[in-house]
């Protein structure tokens, strides 16, 4: 998605992460992550604002939805090497075998994550920002609530048998392609449930309110995982939509970024 999502060169790269991720604020411990994925120009912002507060553990876990359709409904590769402007950085294969067997609703796919921008997008952000050895990822078709509990369930056991400080970054865009003043009443009723860490209470929500959410099951299990490692609350970073950087308000995307401490 270079070229497309953000700059496909280095340098301007290097700057534009600069400007919207300030690392000189005060860092807190978390233990996941809500980030949008929309292109920088429009969600950068915020997702800038989260990685700008975060300490940065050597490893870390990316969960995206899958918009492509391919591959398998829930999804893992355990090695490779992923490439960025910025360079390249490496799946850690240690936890990321102990996941698959944590989480036997994992298949190893990677055809699942060849075209997939959720997790792409959060790379030169984590480059830039973190000094990060190492990641995971994880992409999620659609599921339901007792499918969200096993798998973050498994997901949070396996981060503690390593024994690894790793961070879990759930990606997930908003309501999509409504009139602002819809999708931010659309967004607050699903933020509500995140900052309540109820991954029941956000899929029933989505679902009953119709929010076109497109990584609600992926935020679900996040929540459900956050919980396993400790969670008890959640902080909302900052919200907007495209709108703010568009001008368009008749047809927006919402984004926000959560820390799950």
């Amino acid at each position: 998605m270079a070229g497309i999502f953000y700059p496909q060169e280095k340098r301007p790269l290097e700057d534009l992460v600069d400007r919207l991720a300030d690392r000189r604020k005060k860092k807190e411990k978390a233990l996941a992550a809500i980030v949008p994925h929309g292109g920088y120009v429009t969600s950068g912002a915020v997702a800038g604002e989260v990685y700008s507060r975060m300490e940065w553990p050597s490893v870390v876990v990316i969960v995206g939805p899958n918009h492509t359709g391919l591959g398998e409904p829930w999804s893992i590769m355990t090695k490779g090497t992923w490439v960025t402007p910025l360079g390249s950085l490496s799946i850690d294969e240690k936890l990321a075998r102990s996941i698959l067997e944590n989480v036997p609703e994992l298949k190893e796919d990677p055809l699942a994550h060849r075209y997939e921008h959720s997790i792409e997008v959060q790379l030169p952000f984590i480059q830039r920002t973190g000094k990060v050895l190492g990641f995971v990822p994880i992409v999620l078709k659609a599921g339901d609530v007792a499918a969200a509990q096993r798998i973050g369930k498994g997901l949070g056991l396996a981060i503690r048998q390593e024994k690894t400080q790793a961070l879990l970054i759930v990606s997930t865009d908003l309501t999509q392609y409504e009139p602002q003043e819809k999708a931010k009443a659309k967004d607050r009723l699903a933020i509500e449930q995140i900052l309540h860490l109820d991954e029941a209470g956000l899929l029933k929500t989505v679902e009953k309110h119709e929010i076109s959410m497109c990584g609600s099951f992926s935020t679900a299990m996040g929540i459900a995982t956050a919980k396993e490692l400790g969670a008890t609350q959640g902080t909302l970073v900052r919200y907007s939509t495209s709108g703010e950087s568009s001008g368009d308000y008749g047809s927006v995307v919402g984004y926000a970024g959560v820390l799950l401490q």
